[in-house]
């Protein structure tokens, strides 16, 4: 019974140690936590004390956003021209600032299916089209002028080399109409300048139309030459340095060097 007493005391003396570890503990983690708030109320710019509570039992409002393809289909006044007058016809994508669309001018049509005056509708890719872009007709048609004139022929062509030649490209480009137009760097040259359409489409269609039938004339020439050399060697059995002038070139070094 005496003991009894003297086992309770150090319980008694132990238990505000423990009550002031424990004070201590709390406070250390209220400043802790104090501090956390703090440092992310000023990072955040609000009160981060409470966490934001969230009623599941409110609906949110409807918002009907705006479709974008709607939104991209809706007419817009085109910009003033930079040099104070309306863009031309033709160039639609020039207020948008798409420069890149002056390279490829569209092919526009009207609510009854006509092209505009200054432009002329393309041309059908048909099976005569895609073998005349091919222009093994020039090439065939070298190889029949030179026999002509290798058989003493030539006046059923007038005599001349490119009679045949010009009238094929006259009747390419009037009669079957196989003339296509090709953007270039005109085009936006001309748009600056401020040229009317019009004139130039025109000036367009003319220099392009020269350029087909100079290169149409090269293409010719190439394969005369060709077909006179293959005639020469293995017709006519002459060596190729004969025919190529190589002799004459040798003869007259020859002169020059006595």
């Amino acid at each position: 019974m005496e003991t009894q007493p003297e086992s309770a005391a150090p319980e008694a003396k132990s238990s505000p140690k423990v009550d002031a570890l424990a004070a201590r503990r709390e406070a250390r983690r209220k400043r802790i936590l104090e501090n956390s708030n703090n440092r992310l109320t000023k990072i955040t710019g609000r009160e981060h004390n409470e966490p934001p509570t969230v009623d599941f039992t409110v609906k949110p409002p409807d918002v009907i956003y705006p479709d974008p393809e709607v939104e991209r289909d809706e007419y817009t006044h085109p910009e003033q021209h930079l040099f104070g007058s309306s863009l031309p016809e033709g160039f639609p994508n020039m207020a948008n600032g798409d420069i890149f669309s002056l390279l490829n001018p569209p092919l526009s049509t009207d609510s009854r299916g006509s092209f505009p005056a200054t432009q002329s509708p393309p041309v059908p890719d048909t099976a005569l089209v895609k073998f005349l872009r091919t222009r093994i007709h020039l090439a065939l048609m070298a190889v029949l002028v030179y026999l002509l004139f290798a058989n003493n022929l030539q006046h059923l062509i007038g005599g001349s080399v490119f009679i045949l030649l010009l009238g094929w490209e006259m009747v390419e480009v009037f009669l079957l109409k196989t003339y296509e137009k090709r953007s270039s760097f005109l085009d936006v040259v001309f748009l600056l300048g401020g040229i009317s359409p019009k004139y130039s489409q025109i000036t367009l269609k003319f220099t392009q139309t020269i350029n087909k039938v100079l290169k149409d004339v090269t293409f010719f020439v190439f394969f005369f030459v060709v077909t006179h050399l293959l005639w020469s060697r293995f017709v006519l059995g002459i060596e190729l340095g004969y025919v190529l002038g190589y002799d004459q070139l040798e003869k007259a070094s020859g002169e020059v060097a006595n």
